[in-house]
Parts: C-alpha cells; structure tokens; sequence
C-alpha cells in the first residue's frame, strides 16, 4: 500500500491548496494479501475521490454542525382573520 500510495500521491498533492494539510492513512483489515494491482486500483480510486471531494463547494452547515435558524421571515403574507366566529 505504501509504495502505491507513494507512486501515486503527485496529483493529490497538487489538488491540495498551499497551506493545507491532509491527514491520510489506510487501514488494511482483510484476511488474505491482495495483487499489487488491486491495491494499486484501491489507492487510486481513493486519490481520485479526494481530489474530487476537494474540489466540491463545500456544503452548507448543518444544525448539529452550529447552523443558524433562521427566524420568521419579515415577508410573511398578512394573516387571514378568523370568519368562522362571525
């Protein structure tokens, strides 16, 4: 994994913008060593989804996240008044 990832790392590094760190690791948990070229595809798959996802807006925060809710908004049409009452 190391070597493909060390083969493979040149596109995501220049994705990346000055300044930025990126914290990466693979955590490999199967019982049977596989090819070098299923890891290499492996690897590559996840260089190219990083890059894309990097490349993403990002999305709007979430309320867990500490999203503001907004408040009623000023442009609410006028109330109907209550006719059943007349």
């Amino acid at each position: 994994m190391v070597e493909a990832l060390r083969l493979n790392k040149q596109p995501l590094y220049e994705a990346i913008p000055a300044g930025t760190q990126m914290h990466l690791f693979f955590l490999f948990t199967g019982s049977k060593m596989p090819a070098y070229q299923e890891v290499q595809s492996v690897v590559l798959r996840a260089v190219n989804k990083l890059i894309s996802v990097d490349k993403q807006p990002p999305a709007p925060p979430t309320i867990e996240q500490g999203a503001m809710i907004p408040s009623t908004p000023a442009t609410l049409p006028p109330s109907t008044p209550d006719i059943s009452s007349q």
